[in-house]
């Protein structure tokens, strides 16, 4: 993920949780049990949150950059294993240069179209033991995700409930925001000194 180095004399306080959760089994599961609730958070968010939009995404942008520092994508990698990862003309003259072959012959290979979009085919091919190999040359949809620390976060709320599903950064933003903001559904926070339940880290 790359977020924008700025002052942080200028960041908000993050939003934290006491644990977080970063197996990939467990995070799927919790994220259904909280589909209804995520849903709902969603739309307090766009209707009736108070905060500013800018106010609002430089309290995301700042958790996003707390969860990032606390989980280690490289040991992840679900976001490169998604049916299709979007492409545009300047990825693929991009990946085309750095594999060496001509625009025509990388979107034969690799280039598909999945719900209407264009898309490298997943799981992604360029990805080796969890790293990728063209990590410098990446599509700009894998630059960017998950999109956290962009401006206009109550307009992407849907998508990020989906990617809560499979990226723990995405997952544990969301429900430390949960937690700070003053929703009606808020949930109570965990009493001190009781134990972490196994596939979370502190």
């Amino acid at each position: 993920m790359d977020l924008p180095l700025e002052d942080p004399a200028e960041q908000p306080r993050p939003a934290t949780l006491d644990g977080i959760i970063t197996d990939p089994v467990m995070l799927e599961r919790r994220a259904g049990d909280l589909t209804d609730q995520t849903m709902r958070f969603r739309s307090w968010l766009k209707c009736e949150c108070p905060m500013a939009d800018a106010e609002l995404d430089a309290l995301v942008a700042a958790t996003a950059r707390h969860m990032a520092a606390l989980i280690d994508c490289g040991k992840c990698g679900l976001c490169c294993k998604l049916p299709s990862i979007g492409v545009n003309e300047a990825d693929c003259a991009r990946l085309a240069r750095r594999l060496e072959i001509s625009r025509v012959t990388f979107a034969r290979k690799y280039v598909s179209v999945y719900e209407g979009e264009e898309g490298i085919t997943g799981p992604c091919p360029f990805l080796k033991e969890l790293r990728c190999t063209v990590y410098e040359d990446r599509p700009d949809a894998c630059r960017g995700f998950p999109y956290l620390e962009a401006p206009g976060f109550r307009g992407r709320t849907l998508m990020l409930l989906s990617a809560s599903f499979y990226c723990p950064i995405v997952f544990n933003t969301l429900e430390a925001l949960k937690r700070r903001l003053p929703w009606r559904g808020r949930p109570r926070r965990r009493p001190q000194g009781r134990p972490i339940r196994s596939g979370q880290a502190g």
